[in-house]
């Protein structure tokens, strides 16, 4: 099994054996559970980054050949997009991959994998973000220090049985399938 292109991974919870794969949970007891969240960006930005530099690298050339003198506007565009080239990888290198099970919810960033209990999670909220045709869910839980956390995730398919699992272990969780520009809490 893979997740993201690297080896699967593997821990004990509960006493069973848990390994994750790309859009499955494998749980010791036999079964698997297909629970997917959210996409990541990590395999686009080998693709992204290289081609908005060449774009810029063009762009930079092409304006440098010009026999005219360059206006204040395009200096502020070309001084422009390489802040905006960074903020684009910066989005990608900071994406990361989320599954859940009948007990937790799991986060795989780069620094590791954050394991949540469905119990901690108290807000599933959409957001007026997307890309494409896909909006952004925010979910809010409680890390183990009892601070509010949120993470903004991308959902797969499984975003009803996402709310079921956790309207399970925590009744009282707060579920807006609904936002408004006017929503400041994005």
């Amino acid at each position: 099994m893979y997740i993201l292109g690297a080896p699967a991974k593997e821990r004990q919870a509960d006493g069973r054996t848990v390994r994750c794969g790309s859009n499955s949970i494998w749980v010791g007891d036999g079964q698997s559970y297909n629970f997917s969240l959210s996409t990541s960006w990590r395999p686009a930005r080998w693709v992204i980054v290289p081609f908005l530099l060449f774009i810029y690298a063009q762009t930079v050339r092409n304006e440098l050949r010009a026999s005219a003198a360059i206006s204040r506007g395009e200096t502020i565009i070309l001084l422009a997009v390489p802040v905006g080239i960074w903020l684009i990888y910066k989005l990608i290198a900071s994406s990361f991959a989320t599954d859940f099970d009948d007990t937790n919810f799991y986060l795989y960033k780069k620094s590791g994998t954050e394991q949540i209990p469905l119990s901690q999670v108290n807000k599933i909220k959409f957001t007026m973000f997307r890309v494409g045709y896909q909006h952004y869910w925010k979910i809010g839980y409680i890390d183990a220090a009892d601070q509010q956390q949120f993470v903004r995730i991308l959902p797969g398919v499984q975003l009803q049985a996402f709310e079921n699992a956790v309207r399970q272990k925590n009744p009282r969780v707060e579920v807006s399938n609904w936002s408004s520009s006017f929503d400041l809490d994005q």
